[in-house]
């Protein structure tokens, strides 16, 4: 196993979640209780992320036995085992290798994980010096990854569309330099908007902001 720096790490696994998933909304660190792992054409793990560790702890239906991803779902193990085969089917010709998803059932009667896995197009990073990877998979807690229902956030309180992304950012732990970032705008625009925000929302502190924010949040499906 290769010992990542937080920041490459992060850089390594945005850049093989995007490419397998080919999402219209970049994978960012930010996005709560997702978990993601990349594994070779044997399906043995080759990296593995702080969330995927912290749901393989719970030993709440996924594990890792001999170092590969295992369900106590049998529906869910052999979807997971169909995946894997049509990822080694595909490799070279590209073939079928659309990113696959299905839920595992949980012993302990919460709400299945969801679980997505993705072949990578040409395993071009290598995770260490014999091996290289061939799928990435990303598992949610559906307990607990929730997004904000930003329609009834806007009409409830008659936000701007900016202010509504604004919110939505600040819910998800981004700061605020970071969502300048993101926007390409300065800081003191997005300062002039959280001001307006917090305004229109009738809080006085950003802490007080967030608390309200936790009211309109709703489970990410």
């Amino acid at each position: 196993m290769l010992d990542l720096s937080p920041n490459t790490e992060t850089d390594l696994i945005s850049a093989q979640v995007n490419s397998a998933f080919s999402t219209d909304k970049p994978y960012t660190p930010d996005w709560p209780r997702q978990a993601s792992l990349v594994i070779d054409g044997m399906g043995s793990r080759l990296h593995i992320d702080p969330m995927t560790s912290e749901i393989l702890a719970q030993r709440d239906g996924i594990g890792l036995v001999n170092d590969r991803l295992s369900f106590s779902d049998d529906v869910a193990a052999h979807r997971y085992g169909k995946a894997l085969r049509r990822i080694e089917a595909s490799r070279g010709n590209g073939s079928d290798a659309a990113a696959r998803k299905f839920s595992a059932r949980r012993p302990s009667g919460k709400r299945p994980y969801l679980v997505r896995i993705g072949a990578l197009s040409g395993g071009e990073w290598n995770f260490n010096a014999e091996a290289i990877s061939e799928a990435v998979i990303v598992i949610r807690d559906p307990s607990l990854f929730v997004q904000l229902d930003t329609d009834l956030l806007r009409q409830s309180y008659g936000l701007s569309i900016a202010e509504t992304e604004l919110a939505s950012a600040l819910d998800r732990s981004l700061t605020l330099r970071a969502v300048a970032t993101e926007r390409n705008v300065s800081i003191t625009t997005i300062r002039s908007q959280l001001y307006t925000l917090m305004a229109k929302l009738a809080v006085n502190r950003q802490s007080d902001l967030i608390r309200l924010l936790a009211n309109y949040r709703q489970p990410f499906l």
